[in-house]
């Protein structure tokens, strides 16, 4: 069950139920309810208590990694890095770099609004899978997953550019190398009022990124993190 997700893990889970069940959005176990079934037999239908259980698990493992790798660091700036470390958009890019939007479990609602893009889901559904693999497999097992994911980002470059706004990080590339600032645009808005879904353009010249979010700051956001990493890789390869 969910192989491919299991090797991007780094872990073989002994029960297979309890992966699926971190996978099941709230809104994939509504649409299957039975009559009957009782609010608090609904909680353990859905992955929020494993999302729950694996927020508390990641910053702990976060902080023991930052404690070790920053040994001289004071309080607040391992606050300020784990902060950085296990917010939404991070926790997102970490799921999208293992394609976890792939197995979640949606409901058709969600589905129809392009659920699997969104950084809530994608963040919430990441904690929910360290909640599973430590009841699976204990601390052990999610210290080397995390390892294994967060690795590219506990250089002190990566930690300093999370600590930053990505849309301030794109003005600055943009005026040092360009001398012109990026340009954004909403090209879509889906859903209902109270759960829109934006898309937003990035763009600097001829380079466009796209990007997600439930508000247009998010989506830029999103987008401006895409469209930096889009020049910097044209800057490398015309080096």
């Amino acid at each position: 069950m969910f192989e491919a997700l299991q090797t991007s893990l780094h872990y073989q889970f002994k029960d297979g139920e309890v992966l699926r069940l971190a996978l099941s959005h709230k809104s994939h176990a509504n649409e299957g309810r039975k009559k009957g079934v009782t609010k608090e037999d609904f909680v353990r239908l859905h992955n929020e208590r494993l999302e729950f259980l694996g927020d508390s698990v990641l910053g702990l493992v976060i902080t023991d990694f930052l404690s070790e790798r920053f040994a001289h660091a004071d309080e607040g700036k391992l606050s300020k890095m784990r902060s950085a470390l296990v917010k939404e958009e991070t926790l997102a890019a970490v799921a999208r770099s293992i394609s976890l939007g792939d197995f979640i479990l949606l409901g058709k609602g969600e589905e129809s609004t392009q659920g699997r893009a969104k950084d809530s889901i994608l963040a919430s559904s990441y904690e929910a899978v360290l909640g599973a693999i430590y009841l699976d497999g204990g601390l052990p097992a999610v210290f080397e997953t995390v390892r294994q994911h967060f690795q590219p980002f506990l250089d002190d470059k990566s930690l300093l550019e999370l600590q930053q706004d990505t849309k301030t990080l794109l003005q600055e590339f943009c005026q040092a190398r360009f001398r012109q600032s990026p340009t954004y645009k909403v090209v879509s808005e889906e859903g209902p009022d109270h759960e829109k879904l934006f898309e937003v353009m990035a763009a600097m010249g001829e380079t466009k990124r796209y990007g997600k979010g439930r508000n247009k700051k998010e989506a830029e956001q999103s987008a401006a993190r895409f469209l930096l990493e889009g020049l910097r890789a044209e800057k490398a390869t015309n080096v």
